[in-house]
């Protein structure tokens, strides 16, 4: 029964570990370009905004107050994603079904992992430190943090998912 719904919900391989881990990883990346890129294009906006003498006053109080807020909520948005998918892969490794003979193969998967977040890691602090944009990332500071630390935190989350794979058989 349960195989009949794995296959309809196409999670029909049992230790592919490497491709979502990667695919998550870019999501994030791109997620924190595209609000730093999002909070530059809104600011440029609000500047016009407040030097147009036609806009009422309210308007553009209100403009303001939503630029003010834009980079606290995108940086707790983003940490909360973080943090979400991290309890999801630990509820999703309890249930996945796993032998330890595979665990040599989980973890060489897991090394490839742990490369693509050094690599996207770099891309970020590349990103960051460009001169038009590294006034904005600074307003980003979880997320700036998150991603130039990727590395240690795919490794955190990768192996306390492999320890709750294999570990399950232990205590149950």
């Amino acid at each position: 029964m349960r195989r009949k719904y794995r296959k309809v919900l196409g999670w029909d391989s049992r230790g592919e570990i490497l491709l979502p881990g990667v695919m998550i990883m870019i999501v994030l990346v791109l997620f924190a370009i595209i609000g730093v890129v999002g909070y530059q294009a809104f600011a440029d906006i609000n500047d016009d905004i407040q030097s147009d003498d036609m806009m009422n006053s309210d308007n553009k109080a209100e403009v303001q107050d939503l630029v003010d807020r834009y980079p606290r909520t995108l940086d707790a948005a983003f940490v909360m994603i973080v943090g979400l998918l991290f309890f999801t892969g630990l509820i999703a490794a309890y249930f996945a079904e796993s032998s330890p003979v595979f665990l040599i193969i989980v973890i060489i998967l897991l090394l490839f992992t742990l490369l693509a977040g050094g690599m996207l890691s770099n891309v970020w602090e590349q990103f960051s430190e460009d001169g038009e944009l590294s006034g904005f990332t600074n307003n980003f500071p979880m997320t700036d943090y998150m991603l130039n630390h990727l590395l240690m935190i795919v490794g955190v989350i990768g192996i306390s998912i492999v320890g709750v794979m294999y570990a399950k058989n232990r205590v149950v």
